[in-house]
């Protein structure tokens, strides 16, 4: 099993931060919240003027909207070490953007706020040919105001630019319905370890490393199975000498 972790990360320091990344098989170009708030997730496609975040809610001021640069502060130095190889990054993903909006949005409206989703991502990426795109859903299967449809018009965008897409989701909801349009997925092991063999024609990265006890979890197998060991969600609330370790505990579980 090769390694790697899931996007946010708890430093301060952008050089701590790009070590701690290229300690995993797959590095990442993380979000740093704490450097710069703008980069929570909840954040990274608010630009202030027509979106705006008020009382845990995304507000839409303006339906003018053009493409934004999301917050990435690791980005030039993240690639002066990348060279060639291939990487990962996380973002919203288009579920969660859509139900954090204060008012149910209506179609016409949807389509705006997707189309500014997909233009803000192919301009906030430089390295898009070896970029393993993630999108971040908390909320699949926890928010049912929208169809998980509209996932195809996006991937099909997406797909035209990006090395790869997965989707990365710490509830417990199976990932049946949209394993389709992904080519990787990205879970909580704990919560999907009975039905790994459904999501066996798919990469799989498997959240082994409990970020809640800061662990690997117990008793785990993945006999006959292939793919990535990850943390089971991102680092960011987590202390920083508590997560230097995890690369090398993968890495020696895995071997």
């Amino acid at each position: 099993m090769k390694t790697t972790h899931i996007g946010s990360l708890p430093f301060k320091s952008k050089k701590d931060a790009i070590d701690f990344s290229f300690n995993f098989d797959l590095p990442v170009l993380a979000s740093l919240p704490y450097l710069d708030e703008n980069e929570f997730m909840h954040l990274q496609l608010c630009n202030g003027q027509s979106i705006i975040y008020e009382n845990n809610k995304l507000k839409l001021k303006s339906r003018e909207l053009s493409a934004y640069k999301i917050p990435i502060c690791l980005k030039g130095q993240f690639y002066k070490k990348l060279g060639k190889m291939i990487y990962k990054w996380q973002v919203i993903g288009p579920l969660t953007f859509l139900s954090i909006f204060e008012h149910r949005l209506d179609t016409n409206t949807i389509s705006i706020l997707l189309k500014y989703y997909v233009e803000s991502i192919n301009i906030s990426i430089n390295k898009k040919s070896n970029c393993y795109l993630f999108l971040d859903e908390p909320l699949y299967g926890i928010s049912k105001e929208y169809d998980y449809k509209l996932f195809e018009a996006i991937i099909a965008i997406l797909k035209k630019d990006f090395y790869k897409l997965g989707i990365h989701c710490c509830s417990n909801e199976p990932l049946d319905k949209v394993k389709g349009y992904f080519d990787g997925l990205s879970f909580d092991y704990e919560h999907h370890k009975h039905i790994l063999q459904k999501y066996s024609d798919k990469e799989l990265f498997f959240g082994i490393w409990n970020t809640k006890s800061s662990n690997i979890y117990q008793s785990v197998d993945l006999k006959g199975l292939n793919g990535f060991i990850t943390p089971s969600c991102g680092l960011a609330l987590n202390d920083i000498n508590s997560i230097k370790q995890i690369p090398l505990a993968l890495a020696s579980w895995s071997k």
